[in-house]
């Protein structure tokens, strides 16, 4: 039965792919419909007539008119939507307000329309169809879906809007719901005795029949194999053995979610490790398509500007390949010209359209004592040690007498280094190919880089976000900590749960110098 549904269900999707596909090779025309719509009604709001669009208004107008923005122009429009609702900011009913926060910032709160809801929805099921259609064949539909738990009562605005979805699964309209829920496997309730993860892990590793795993971050589900293992759930058995229809695993696998994804892929040989498009509480912007051996924007439902490394504007049929672009976005449901703060390269094109590579975030430096150290190049240093294999991530420390950093590792990313204490040493000499870098540690400003090397890296990673108020779904892994307030919190919480004998290959002086 669940074969035959697998099969009608790639059947009655395929209009839906072809269409794309047509659109694809055509992504200009498609780009000029989405662009007629947005302005048409961003015409109708508040926010629309205060610039002065009208209806009719071109590409020209309309970025003359709405200049290139962060959140920070757009809060009070959405403060003021969300206390008087009507067409403030989107001329759409606004059905709920989505907070969302990324590993540094302010909470930030995203109104959902139908119009947003059905470019969640598109994505998702051209995804499902590519897998179904080219992916591993699956027999029993098992999937476990990462959701977000609530914490608490779901809060409203003064008009009586949900603040927030109850679970990441309200992304997908209520029939796609319904039709899916048999096969989802459902997440333990957040009250209870046993911490969440550890009956999430529980049930988890009882889905003998378990064909396909999405996550977000792959550290979460790193954090979900480590709770498997330490409580025995997995009865002595191989992951393979304990999942033996396991065929898929979705996650994040750009930037600095590489090195987890990575990992994965070495444990579980056997399954399809596919790696997760550009997706946002903001908008999807990408998905991956196996036949484009890539992520492809969603041309039809999103409006994409690009900014190149002089500073000009350039639209997505104008991309070039090999060149790195910021995004800026635009759909009905109120961003208008958004600078969502993503950062990606063209890899390659697909039909006429280029694919996109997230490769890390705008403005992701740490500066204690104006070192100025970027994630982009943390990254390809850890990759440069052969630490790609396991999670690492660099958190600044600040000190009385000199601050200074401290690598954050899991044992597995320490194949090629039996010393841990040439590890460090050689990871500050790799720090100092960045001259500010060099310069603070040839003036004394930084001490020498640290490594603190435990298996619940990555579970305290996402113990420290969790705390600080984020969801799951909203925790990526960073090769580097660039929000002091969130090293700092990182940095207790490790001095907390870690004894100075927890640190693996670590010289006992040093770890007492971290912990103290």
């Amino acid at each position: 039965m669940t074969r035959v549904l697998i099969f009608f269900f790639r059947i009655a999707l395929l209009p839906l792919r072809w269409r794309f596909e047509l659109r694809l090779s055509k992504p200009w025309r498609s780009q000029k419909r989405v662009l007629k719509r947005i302005v048409r009604a961003a015409s109708q709001t508040e926010f629309g007539r205060s610039r002065g669009l009208t209806a009719r208004d071109r590409l020209e107008e309309f970025s003359f008119k709405v200049p290139v923005a962060g959140y920070d122009a757009f809060e009070p429009w959405i403060q003021k939507q969300m206390c008087v609702e009507g067409k403030v900011l989107t001329a759409e009913a606004v059905r709920l307000y989505e907070p969302t926060s990324g590993s540094s910032g302010k909470i930030k709160v995203i109104p959902y329309t139908r119009s947003l809801k059905r470019a969640f929805n598109m994505m998702f099921l051209l995804w499902m169809h590519d897998l179904l259609s080219f992916g591993p064949r699956l027999r029993t539909g098992r999937f476990y879906f990462s959701l977000s738990p609530r914490m608490g009562s779901q809060d409203r605005t003064v008009r009586g809007k949900p603040i927030g979805l109850a679970d990441d699964s309200e992304y997908l309209i209520a029939p796609l719901r319904k039709l899916l829920a048999r096969y989802f496997v459902k997440s333990p309730p957040t009250d209870g005795s046993e911490p969440f993860q550890k009956r999430l892990a529980a049930r988890l590793a009882a889905q003998t029949d378990l064909e396909v795993i999405s996550v977000w971050s792959p550290s979460f589900l790193q954090s979900l194999l480590e709770c498997i293992l330490e409580n025995g759930y997995h009865h002595g058995l191989s992951w393979k053995q304990l999942w033996p229809n396991l065929k898929i695993i979705s996650c994040w696998g750009s930037a600095s979610a590489t090195m987890g994804a990575l990992e994965l892929r070495k444990q579980f040989p056997h399954v399809f490790v596919q790696f997760k498009g550009l997706v946002a509480t903001e908008a999807p912007m990408t998905l991956p398509l196996l036949r484009a051996n890539g992520f492809v924007p969603l041309v039809d439902e999103i409006f994409y500007e690009f900014i190149d490394a002089d500073g000009q504007t350039r639209l997505l049929h104008e991309l070039k390949a090999g060149q790195e672009y910021a995004i800026v976005i635009s759909h009905p449901a109120g961003l208008y010209r958004y600078r969502i703060g993503d950062r990606v390269r063209v890899t390659h094109f697909y039909r006429a359209t280029p694919c996109l590579e997230f490769i890390g975030r705008e403005g992701g430096v740490s500066d204690l004592v104006g070192e100025k150290l970027g994630e982009e190049f943390v990254r390809n240093v850890a990759r440069e040690l052969g630490l790609a294999s396991g999670f690492v991530t660099l958190i600044p420390r600040r000190g009385e007498a000199a601050s200074h950093y401290v690598a954050l590792l899991k044992p597995e990313a320490l194949n090629d280094w039996p010393e841990i204490e040439d590890l460090a040493r050689r990871l500050d000499e790799a720090l100092c190919q960045a001259y500010h870098y060099r310069y603070a540690r040839f003036t004394g400003q930084l001490a020498a880089c640290r490594v603190v090397v435990t298996s619940k890296a990555a579970s305290l990673y996402d113990q420290c976000f969790l705390q600080r108020g984020m969801k799951w779904g909203d925790i990526k892994p960073r090769a580097l900590i660039t929000n002091i307030d969130d090293a700092d919190a990182l940095q207790a919480l490790i001095s907390k749960e870690l004894s100075p004998t927890s640190f693996v290959g670590l010289a006992r002086s040093q770890a007492i110098a971290w912990l103290t």
